[in-house]
């Protein structure tokens, strides 16, 4: 009765303003300031004003004057200008315009609801029914009916996030039914053009089966929290990802929030809304009775039937983990009982966990009847019955099993098991180590030193719950054992007992299984090229069970690396190397899946390259494609620029920085300026001193220049470091662009990753030039503020201006061909795989050093079989070592003692080589005692940032390449007489 009577009155007075004369409706509203607000709302100078004096009505006005309020503010004439939420929105600007208020008041919300349902009861009667037809033509696959349904509400009512959301889920379902459909593209385009919005990236990336589930709804709830998000779009999110969390305050957002979507979308919400409160024992009346009787029925009538296994049909053929993918696509389908009772279900089970919250100890809620008394209730028995009631851990999906496991670890309820028991159960369940806390993992699984494979399954859990140096080498350490063990030391053969159709638990161990991990292995591979074999088998192993075409080529990709033979030439002072094999592995190891996932997205990609991207704003990087794809190239370039083993940075660490440039520049330079100082000293004592403080003022510049800014620049330290590992720099940005929208027209073309790996190690190359650039201008910049000017020192005496001209000319010339040097190693190398042998390398850093070190000229002896070739990146870390040890007797040692290489070589059966180099050189006896403490502390102590800072040099640098590089086995030292011995010891294949 009081929405007839309400309708008309504003049949009678709608259009007509001299209601406010007469004051009918006015003076039905008791509240005095009320009907003052509402004056003041249409007296408003600008539309500033009238929104904060309608924010106050919003926020101020009873639930019994607000159906007037509002009445009067949507119909009277000088409400025209203000903002208003569109009923059926046909672009995204009709939503994204629409008002949006600070303030939300659930009664308001829910009165405003009302109103609208019922201004437009036939049409949303028709969207209804149109809906549920599109929803029959999904299920029962009928993709003629799917594309007309489609095509007929959007012509008809525009554009909405639950039609796009199914949309979404057809594009994502297993079989790829939608994904090139037009008209699903077209459901879906609005919300992602221009832009990606934040509310379709949460969902679609959601259900992408290329991305994972429970990072993506933890990032975008974080988003949410943080107020990364509009309001607007947190309110959606947070239905999407906590749907239970039904405070009257969230309830209000979440209205309006729905309200600005359109009145399709809102009436989603309510139904849902309602049935929420009804499922969590609690019931609030207001919200089903702002739906009008008519919407009920058609609403109920459409959607009351059990629609899972049609479901289940349209998302795809079911597998051993079907449940985790259709519980991540059940928001666009809640508006059927049945699934919206297994979501909820669901969240009250693990919703907690799944969003990174972890209980204390108390049973909840779980999906299973009764908690499992042991694992082996817990194993599949099959045949698989996808159920979402009555379910089965012995016939039911991963998912499920998972929840069950979590109730029953919960409950604590678990007996005695062994590794095969807790291997079985972990190869059909998911997540386990994401869902648990590390406290539960510890309480689940304690020690048991007796059970190889129980070891290496607790201490992988833990490793990847809470990844540590400790927890790493527990690992290691336990996967050795069992391989040893059990396995003859043959890890492919653990890969491939572990194997089962699921290959989950062996598909966990593949992706851990890098050559950098293999590489700490050293109970199982004595030789370096075992790594290297033994991580070519894993990949092969894993290419022809995944058959995965980017596994069998890195596979190719490191058998070639094996047969590398030198090319006989001259050393090249490669200073700046990054060794493409390890840094292209990395590629493939680490951002294989996100290059997949970026491919689906490829042509918006290429239709947003003119875009400016911002890689600081982290929801762009996360909604944006192109952002993203920004994003990858820049994690690239930090790896290239910053890995301290094979990056950039380790390489001018241990050849630029660490003395070779102040060696090259100041100390090879000291006797010809002292020469010239002593020469000067009486016919010319101004220019001798002069020329003593500018050589003073030179070597304080050179190591300023080492130590503040040959490096990679770190904002957080203040560094004033030349290189920026960054695609952000401004120099790198137009570089970067065309590169990105090159990246994108590869993954267009279903370039393999293999492929797009390497043209990413040709782009780092590319974008590192302008750091090269950057730095070769520095070092100009140094060289020019050191030109010493013949006619600021001439004394109009011509024999001696005549000298000192002479003089001062051969101090520029030889610090042009200097710097010219120094220039010349800020470039790319021009051969990716130098070569040379033991001997010849030892040569020419022993000549590199003695220009260092004038005073060091040992007599030299070189033994055993120096001819050994060391080829590409072996070539580089041995020429580090040898510079460090041959570095540490020309200062510490003695000066004119015996300096001795001796090399040995043992071949073994499969040809492979063990090679052990001995670098002997004298100690001073008068600080025998000092210089052996040194020794052995430098042995003994933490490596820290040895590799990057200039005071952590020396034999600490080497043990740390030492523990990276997989092809020094050992490196010891001992004391034969006064003389100190190191040894460093290799193993690898034959050149």
């Amino acid at each position: 009765m009081e929405s007839d009577f309400l309708s008309a009155r504003l049949d009678e007075y709608s259009g007509n303003d001299r209601w406010l004369a007469q004051g009918n409706l006015l003076r039905s509203i008791s509240d005095r300031k009320i009907r003052n607000l509402i004056r003041g709302v249409f007296s408003a100078q600008d539309a500033t004003i009238a929104r904060k004096t309608i924010e106050r009505l919003r926020r101020e006005c009873s639930s019994r004057d607000a159906k007037v309020v509002l009445a009067i503010l949507r119909d009277h004439p000088g409400a025209r200008e203000l903002p208003k939420t569109v009923a059926f929105p046909r672009t995204m600007a009709d939503i994204e315009e629409a008002p949006y208020f600070n303030d939300a008041l659930l009664e308001i919300e829910l009165v405003e609801l009302g109103l609208r349902l019922e201004r437009h009861i036939p049409d949303l009667l028709e969207a209804v029914e149109l809906v549920g037809r599109l929803n029959e033509a999904i299920l029962s696959l009928d993709h003629a009916r799917v594309d007309a349904a489609f095509s007929e509400y959007r012509r008809k009512f525009g554009i909405s996030y639950l039609v796009a959301q199914k949309a979404m889920s057809l594009r994502h379902a297993v079989s790829g039914t939608g994904e090139q459909r037009a008209e699903v593209g077209a459901a879906i385009s609005p919300f992602n053009s221009p832009k990606r919005h934040a509310i379709a990236v949460a969902f679609e990336d959601s259900i992408d089966h290329e991305r994972d589930y429970i990072r993506t709804r933890r990032t975008f709830s974080n988003f949410a929290v943080e107020d990364k998000l509009d309001r607007y779009d947190a309110s959606i999110v947070g239905d999407l990802f906590q749907p239970c969390n039904h405070s009257t305050v969230v309830l209000a957002l979440r209205a309006q929030a729905y309200g600005r979507l359109g009145l399709l979308d809102s009436l989603a919400w309510a139904f849902r809304s309602v049935d929420i409160l009804r499922y969590c024992g609690e019931s609030d009346q207001r919200i089903e009775r702002c739906i009008p009787p008519q919407l009920r029925v058609a609403w109920r009538g459409t959607f009351d039937r059990p629609v899972f296994p049609l479901l289940l049909r349209a998302i795809g053929i079911p597998d051993h983990f079907f449940d985790k993918s259709l519980f991540s696509h059940l928001p666009a389908w809640s508006e059927y009982p049945d699934l919206l009772d297994y979501r909820l279900r669901t969240e009250r089970a693990i919703g907690d966990r799944l969003d990174g919250r972890f209980p204390v100890l108390t049973p909840n809620a779980a999906l299973m009847a009764a908690p499992c008394k042991q694992l082996s209730d817990m194993l599949f028995e099959g045949p698989l019955r996808p159920t979402i009631t009555d379910i089965d851990p012995k016939t039911a999906g991963g998912f499920h099993r998972s929840a069950a496991l979590l109730s029953s670890i919960e409950n604590g309820t678990l007996g005695e098991f062994d590794g095969e028991a807790l291997w079985q159960v972990l190869d059909q369940t998911i997540d386990i180590s994401t869902l648990l806390s590390i406290e539960e993992l510890s309480r689940f699984l304690p020690t048991r030193r007796d059970d190889a494979l129980y070891e290496l399954l607790r201490t992988a859990l833990r490793n990847e719950v809470e990844e540590s140096k400790v927890s790493s080498h527990a690992l290691r350490r336990a996967l050795q054992a069992v391989v040893r063990e059990r396995f003859d030391g043959d890890i492919v053969a653990l890969l491939e007992y572990l194997y089962t159709e699921r290959n989950h638990v062996s598909g966990h161990f593949y992706n851990i299984f890098s050559e950098a991990f293999l590489t700490e292995l050293y109970d199982l591979f004595d030789q370096t090229d075992d790594v290297t074999n033994a991580h070519a088998r894993i990949l092969e192993w894993w290419g022809e069970k995944a058959n995965d075409e980017d596994a069998k080529f890195l596979a190719r990709s490191h058998r070639l690396a094996l047969r590398l033979r030198k090319v006989r030439g001259a050393i090249e002072e490669t200073r700046i190397y990054v060794d493409p094999l390890r840094f292209v592995g990395w590629i493939q190891e680490n951002k294989s899946s996100e290059l997949r996932a970026l491919a689906l997205d490829a042509d918006q990609i290429l239709s947003d390259t003119d875009k400016v991207v911002n890689l600081k704003d982290k929801v762009q990087l996360a909604l944006d494609p192109l952002t993203r794809l920004a994003g990858l190239l820049d994690d690239c370039f930090k790896e290239f620029c910053n890995n301290k083993q094979y990056g950039v940075t380790a390489f001018i660490g241990r050849r630029v920085r660490h003395g070779t440039l102040h060696g090259h520049l100041v100390v090879e330079l000291k006797p010809e300026i002292d020469a010239i100082v002593d020469e000067f000293q009486y016919s010319a004592p101004a220019f001798s001193l002069f020329l003593r403080r500018w050589f003073d003022r030179f070597d304080a510049a050179v190591l300023t220049m080492a130590a503040e800014r040959i490096h990679v620049h770190h904002p957080k330290e203040r560094s004033r470091g030349l290189i920026i590992a960054s695609i952000d720099d401004a120099d790198k940005t137009r570089l970067s662009g065309v590169m990105l929208a090159d990246l994108a027209r590869s993954l267009a073309g279903s370039q393999q990753v293999s492929q797009v790996a390497a043209r990413i190690h040709d782009y780092c190359w590319l974008l590192f030039e302008s750091d090269l650039k950057r730095t070769r201008g520095a070092v100009e910049d140094l060289q020019r503020d050191f030109v010493v000017r013949v006619e600021d020192h001439l004394c109009d005496r011509t024999d001696l201006d005549r000298k000192l001209g002479d003089r001062i000319r051969l101090i520029n010339t030889t610090m042009q061909q200097k710097f010219e040097v120094v220039r010349s190693w800020f470039t790319r190398p021009t051969n990716q795989s130098p070569s040379a042998s033991i001997g010849l390398l030892f040569d020419a850093v022993r000549e590199e050093v003695e220009h260092r070190f004038p005073n060091f000229r040992p007599e030299v002896v070189i033994t055993g079989e120096p001819e050994v070739d060391l080829i590409g990146h072996r070539f580089h870390f041995f020429y580090d070592a040898l510079y460090i040890l041959v570095g540490n007797a020309a200062q510490h040692g003695k000066g004119d003692g015996t300096l001795s290489i001796d090399v040995s070589t043992v071949v073994d059966d499969q040809n492979g080589i063990e090679v052990s180099v001995a670098v002997q050189s004298d100690l001073r006896p008068e600080a025998r005692d000092r210089d052996t403490a040194r020794i052995n502390g430098a042995m003994i102590a933490e490596i820290g940032d040895a590799v990057l800072n200039n005071r952590n040099s020396g034999i600490r640098t080497l043990r740390d390449m030492v523990g990276d590089v997989e092809e020094i086995v050992a490196f010891r030292h001992s004391y034969v007489g006064n003389s100190v011995r190191f040894v460093i010891d290799m193993k690898y294949t034959r050149s």
